[in-house]
């Protein structure tokens, strides 16, 4: 979260994808704990874990994009 300017959702993923932490509108400069199990941290608009009803334990699946 450093120089961000606005609030993000974070969502900490295990090697399966596994939601095992995760953070609503984390203010800029905001910390988290130390997730262990956590091999990836997806950083969302704020609001979205909320509208798509993402919660711990949830499976994320996506596709990497190589341009």
């Amino acid at each position: 979260m450093a120089w961000m300017w606005f609030p993000l959702d974070v969502a900490f993923l295990d090697k399966r994808g596994t939601v095992v932490a995760s953070y609503a509108a984390l203010a800029p400069g905001g910390r988290t704990r130390w997730h262990a199990e956590a091999v990836d941290a997806l950083e969302l608009p704020a609001g979205t874990l909320a509208a798509t009803g993402t919660l711990n334990g949830d499976t994320i699946v996506y596709t990497e994009v190589n341009s």
